[in-house]
């Protein structure tokens, strides 16, 4: 059987439950939690993933989603037992500004106060 691409498709959530093709890149939550860094920069080139990869570690560490989901069956990360404690155990702030309007400095500054006034509610 051949899967599908998710060509346009950022949403790790999404991919999974479509059954859609995915390069496991779920390792790198382990690489993540075993350097211990409180901050980390994802820095690729456009159309490299960089959605994909924060929408990935959202659904792995954000408590509002159950720990039972089956996203990360399969995958890499599946087999680090010491990653398991940390999955949706955490609040994430998932802040995506691809959504805000950049046609004006203003109306940027509006779309962005009222996305925080969202996320802070």
């Amino acid at each position: 059987m051949v899967r599908a691409l998710p060509i346009g498709v950022q949403d790790f959530k999404e991919i999974r439950d479509s059954d859609y093709l995915y390069v496991d890149k779920s390792d790198m939550i382990s690489q993540i939690l075993s350097e211990g860094t409180e901050a980390y920069c994802f820095t690729r080139p456009r159309r490299f993933g960089k959605s994909l990869n924060l929408s990935m570690l959202d659904a792995f560490f954000n408590l509002k989603y159950p720990k039972d989901n089956k996203w990360f069956d399969g995958l890499k990360v599946s087999e680090c037992k010491e990653c398991q404690e940390h999955k949706n155990a955490y609040p994430v702030i998932y802040f995506d500004l691809k959504e805000l309007s950049v046609t004006s400095t203003e109306i940027f500054k509006t779309d962005l106060k009222i996305k925080i006034a969202d996320l802070y509610r």
